[in-house]
């Protein structure tokens, strides 16, 4: 198996202005959480978005922890940095490298159960690697605070709202 000398620059982090990566990720991720979970919860749609219930508080806190540090943290350093970068290395089209990356992310949430859900986080990988690309100083910090941010509170609003 060959092994990668990979930089941290080279899967889209940047020491520069972490103040704005970090601002950008935590509006991004905010405006996120209203449009993707508290409208579809407050129009009906609460079992789409999530049906988690906690019966002990630690759960809850250790899930809100998880989203962010675990499953955040990693998809974004693998699926818009990693695999995102080698693909636009291979193909040199940033187009192709959003499609595979974004397909490939949506489809490491099969086991889900819920096909629905593939379908969506495609479309959320797709919107990541837009902001990134489009966004001046998002990085892959900002998008790991935007995940994280986003199923944070994706936790958090399914515990609380009707």
């Amino acid at each position: 198996m060959k092994r990668y000398k990979i930089s941290v620059s080279e899967i889209g982090f940047s020491k520069s202005k972490l103040a704005s990566q970090v601002l950008i990720g935590s509006i991004l991720g905010i405006s996120m959480s209203f449009i993707f979970t508290v409208f579809p919860i407050i129009v009906g749609f609460k079992d789409m978005v999530g049906s988690t219930s906690y019966t002990q508080t630690w759960q809850f806190c250790y899930q809100f922890i998880y989203m962010i540090f675990g499953v955040a943290l990693v998809e974004e350093i693998f699926y818009r940095g990693f695999l995102f970068e080698r693909v636009l290395n291979i193909f040199k089209s940033k187009w192709t490298a959003i499609i595979i990356s974004s397909c490939v992310f949506g489809l490491s949430h099969i086991f889900n159960g819920n096909i629905i859900q593939v379908f969506t986080t495609s479309l959320l990988g797709v919107m990541f690697c837009i902001c990134r690309d489009k966004i001046k100083n998002c990085t892959t910090l900002s998008l790991i605070i935007m995940h994280g941010i986003y199923n944070a509170l994706i936790t958090l609003f399914v515990a609380i709202l009707p």
